[in-house]
């Protein structure tokens, strides 16, 4: 009989056979762990989880916006009826670019006011009304030139606000021809600063996402200490990412859901962080359960019947959260509260669903370097995580009172806070719209830059007007065009 070759040390990653084992997870969930992380079936939940965000991203198209000006006011506030009233107005299908015209330190002078009349002439073929005559402020210290454009709703796009742009650039290349001497043009105004606000916004969505990724790249990459395993759960997360912009689109087209650039903005970085963080729970226990299990596949069944429970009691929690949203008084929270809800569930089911599968794809190699073998000495026992855990759990109140201590010192920072922005403020720089309203506020008064609207009967004009310049911290009241009464 010939000697027999030494047998091959055993491949804990080979193919054997998915029948029942000791080890099995039991329960209800046995046959969806089992589908999960099945040797034999785990490119079925790939497959169908790559068919159906096919399906989705397919579906989803561009999100439907709202040209409501009120969609960001409460229904019942007294603003909100304004803006309604507003809309019946002669001046509501206008929206003024304002010229305002100032010297460094000086009084405009007789040049200048001729030099202010011939751009008035000019800018007469731009403006959808006619260009009144400029108004000057106490001392001649600066003139205003009110053209007035076809308006376009805040958060508006399409060819409306294109031609929008296009009208204030030529404004501005008009007015800062051959400018004389130290004389300063800068066009400002609802139109300008709306112009200036987009520009702003221009591919500010997908700089957002390239730098939220960017940040979870990084830690992922610090936390797992491998060159490639971060690239696993980024990628699930990113496609769940892509998936929740469909689910918002097609919300905002068939329940009103309003998505514009902040909400979809926001609901990324939502994503992102959440599903990273739910990500990090699940690889951490499956590390954990490599170093007791010999074959990967009974650890992931392990690490998902330990982590899942946690992750989902920690997703429903938030979810709920922003779900309650729903009641808020401003419609920008609802929107955000749901989409933000639509988010969180979704990459729950892109961790829990796609990443176990993708995990088992690679085997124990996707943790290189620091590969976990059966039977290594586990970390999270004897480290000083573990010190910190058997210090929380073995004196729970004293931990509970502390952390509540601890909250209520960083709360205090809260109290007195300033919330809420004018519209110069909403821009960390300074393009021309900003400079040119601190010019009218500082020679025409602040009020002027940004002036209160009051809507009145037709009848009861004058007397408003009147009441209003009697009223304390009123610099002057005008009475509008009237519309239908």
């Amino acid at each position: 009989m010939a000697p027999s070759s030494p047998a091959a040390p055993p491949d804990p990653d080979a193919s054997r056979s998915d029948g029942p084992r000791p080890d099995a997870p039991a329960g209800r969930l046995a046959p969806l762990l089992a589908l999960l992380t099945g040797r034999r079936s785990k490119l079925v939940p790939l497959a169908i989880g790559i068919l159906v965000s096919a399906l989705l991203l397919g579906l989803g198209g561009s999100a439907a916006t709202s040209d409501d000006l009120t969609s960001s006011l409460p229904s019942g506030a007294e603003s909100t009826e304004v803006v309604r009233l507003q809309a019946r107005l002669p001046q509501s299908r206008e929206q003024p670019a304002i010229v305002v015209y100032s010297r460094q330190g000086g009084a405009l002078t007789d040049a200048d006011r001729r030099r202010i009349e011939r751009d008035r002439t000019a800018l007469q073929d731009l403006a959808t009304g006619e260009v009144a005559r400029a108004v000057y402020a106490p001392g001649a210290g600066a003139a205003i030139l009110s053209v007035p454009l076809r308006s376009v709703p805040s958060g508006g796009g399409g060819a409306g606000a294109d031609e929008q742009a296009r009208s204030v650039e030529r404004i501005r290349a008009e007015v800062g021809k051959d400018l004389p001497g130290d004389l300063r043009a800068q066009v400002t105004g609802p139109a300008g600063f709306q112009v200036d606000l987009s520009k702003v916004f221009d591919g500010a969505d997908g700089l957002l996402l390239g730098v939220t990724a960017l940040v979870v790249a990084l830690l992922l990459l610090i936390t797992y200490r491998s060159p490639w395993l971060w690239l696993v759960p980024l990628t699930v997360i990113g496609l769940g990412d892509r998936v929740v912009s469909s689910l918002v689109a097609i919300l905002s087209r068939e329940a009103g859901l309003v998505a514009d650039g902040a909400t979809t903005g926001i609901v990324s970085v939502l994503v992102f962080g959440a599903g990273t963080n739910y990500a990090l729970l699940l690889v951490a226990r499956y590390r954990e359960e490599l170093r007791r299990h010999e074959e990967r596949h009974a650890a992931m069944r392990h690490a998902l019947r330990h982590a899942a429970p946690a992750i989902l009691a920690s997703s429903g929690t938030v979810a709920l959260s922003l779900a309650t949203l729903a009641f808020a008084g401003l419609p920008f929270d609802r929107n955000i509260g749901l989409a933000g809800a639509v988010g969180v569930a979704t990459a729950v089911v892109f961790v829990l669903g796609l990443l176990p599968p993708a995990l088992l794809l690679f085997g124990r190699r996707l943790f290189w370097p620091l590969v976990p073998r059966f039977g290594d000495p586990d970390p999270a026992r004897t480290g000083l995580w573990s010190r910190v855990g058997v210090a929380v759990t073995g004196r729970p109140l004293p931990v509970v009172l502390g952390t509540l201590g601890l909250l209520v010192v960083l709360a205090l920072g809260s109290l007195g806070a300033d919330v809420g922005l004018s519209q110069s403020e909403q821009l960390r720089d300074r393009p021309e719209s900003v400079l040119g309203q601190e010019t009218i506020a500082r020679t025409f008064g602040a009020g002027a830059a940004e002036p209160t609207a009051i809507v009145a009967r037709a009848g009861a004009a004058r007397e408003v007007a009147r009441v209003a310049r009697a009223t304390p911290g009123v610099a002057d009241a005008t009475a509008g065009r009237r519309g239908d009464g």
